[in-house]
């Protein structure tokens, strides 16, 4: 399959010849390839295309076109967008229909930049001028050409295959995305300015941009001078000078031809049906403790997780061992309990899948084929994250009975039995040695702990027989008392 959008990026460095060149070329470009139909003779052909909702035109709007085709008539020189800024005295014209009027039937839509849709004749002078301050102080020419298979323009409206009208706004805002994240991911969106043009001279409609940076701010790296042998080979010399680095990140590239495409085609209400199965079915995951096959895979789980809580996190490295269990938990959870959802979620990634091969083409890379993987890596995580919440929520649920086996600690005082389980009951009963940190077990009573119990309880014993006879004595003494005083009487 052909891709439906192709991007080619290059540069020049310290060239000999005017970078401003480019801009008289694409001048000439337009004088030579340029459409010779009057207004009111393209209105005409147009008609078709406004019946079918392609180009809307107001009355006002079409009566304008009219009194600027006699303004070129009686000698006018200025263009049509400048004749609607100074005749549009509401202000309320919309300029984008007469771009696309305006390229009907032509090879080249004019100059466009990061902020007009079509340049004027100052605009042109202007970037002239930017383009040769970035000559002049040794910067990079980048070159970048979009090119667009014409089936896949008529497959998502942007090419009318009847009336062959083309929706250059859209084009053109889609470049202009593609161009801002460019500069943005190079560094260049504070010194580079561009321009663009759509040309229609060759089978596949495309699209050129030529970016410079007024000073350069890229390093500086040492490059070996070629010498030409012939229109396509070069040769090495040898020699070697400094020159700014030009070559763009991959990362870059392939950023600015998926800006390009998303911007082309919306796509929000497929990705937005995508993101809300997503959301379901991860967190329809629970704890099923009725179907064997879970219930095993939940005990490998639990047996092979770390010991801190803290690290049940789906891509934690220490997690790479239980991981296949946790994903093959998930999976089948989702075909038991949710098969048409997940299977719906499925049949959307296939399907954006195939408009990514669209766009992108087969190829060595098939990188149509990462978003539907990331996707699916995407909810593993988000499901398997789910299994693990749900987990420690049961382990801090867990109540541990006392088991008739089990020691029990009384206290002599007060006859108070407590729910403390001693490590070795546990290990006969449950045999789960590696939860055993989750447990609060019985502490070991030690020898030395329990002669030290001991005294301490004969010392206590001793005192209270002390106090026991002090108080004895003291009352013998009180009843001496009281017989000496009733005898004394």
């Amino acid at each position: 399959m052909r891709p439906g959008v192709v991007m080619i990026s290059n540069f020049v460095t310290g060239s000999k010849k005017n970078y401003s060149g480019i801009i008289d070329y694409y001048e000439r470009y337009d004088r030579k390839n340029g459409n010779t139909l009057s207004h009111i003779d393209k209105l005409k052909r147009m008609e078709s295309a406004i019946e079918d909702d392609r180009i809307l035109l107001s009355k006002k709007e079409k009566k304008l076109i009219e009194e600027y085709d006699e303004y070129l008539k009686s000698g006018g020189t200025q263009d049509l967008i400048d004749y609607i800024k100074e005749n549009d005295k509401q202000n309320d014209v919309v300029y984008g229909n007469y771009i696309n009027y305006m390229n009907k039937d032509v090879k080249a839509s004019g100059l466009f930049g990061d902020n007009s849709d079509y340049f004027s004749f100052d605009e042109k002078i202007a970037m002239k001028d930017a383009f040769n301050k970035g000559q002049d102080n040794g910067s990079v020419l980048w070159g970048n050409v979009y090119s667009f298979d014409n089936e896949f323009l008529k497959k998502h409206n942007l090419l009318d295959d009847k009336t062959g009208y083309v929706n250059e706004i859209k084009i053109k805002q889609a470049v202009r995305e593609s161009i801002r994240v460019m500069m943005k991911e190079e560094g260049l969106d504070q010194s580079a300015v561009w321009c663009g043009e759509i040309h229609y001279d060759t089978d596949n409609i495309h699209v050129h941009t030529s970016v410079v940076e007024m000073k350069n701010t890229r390093p500086l790296v040492q490059i070996e001078k070629m010498k030409k042998i012939s229109s396509k080979e070069y040769e090495r010399t040898g020699e070697y000078e400094l020159q700014p680095k030009a070559k763009l990140k991959k990362k870059t590239l392939d950023k600015m031809k998926s800006t390009l495409a998303n911007n082309l085609i919306d796509r929000t209400q497929d990705l937005q049906l995508i993101s809300d199965r997503r959301f379901k079915l991860h967190h329809s995951i629970t704890i099923d403790k009725d179907d064997l096959k879970q219930k095993r895979l939940l005990e490998s789980i639990r047996e092979s997780l770390p010991e801190n809580k803290k690290d049940w996190q789906y891509n934690n490295r220490k997690l790479d061992n239980v991981r296949p269990f946790i994903d093959e938990y998930t999976v089948y959870h989702l075909n038991k309990f949710h098969y048409e959802d997940y299977n719906e979620y499925k049949e959307l990634l296939n399907k954006e899948e195939e408009y990514y091969k669209e766009v992108y083409g087969e190829g060595k890379d098939d990188r149509y084929k990462d978003y539907a993987e990331n996707k699916m890596n995407e909810l593993k995580s988000k499901t398997g994250n789910e299994l693990l919440k749900e987990m420690k929520q049961s382990e801090k649920s867990i109540s541990y009975k006392k088991d008739k086996s089990t020691d029990t600690h009384i206290d002599d005082k007060y006859f108070r039995r407590t729910k403390l389980i001693s490590r070795e009951s546990y290990k006969q009963k449950y045999n789960h040695p590696k939860s055993e940190s989750r447990i609060k077990f019985q502490k070991p009573i030690h020898l030395h702990k329990i002669n030290h119990a001991v005294k301490t309880t004969l010392r206590s014993e001793k005192r209270d027989r002390e106090l026991e006879y002090q108080h004895h004595q003291l009352q013998q003494n009180i009843e001496r008392e009281r017989g000496r005083q009733e005898y004394g009487r």
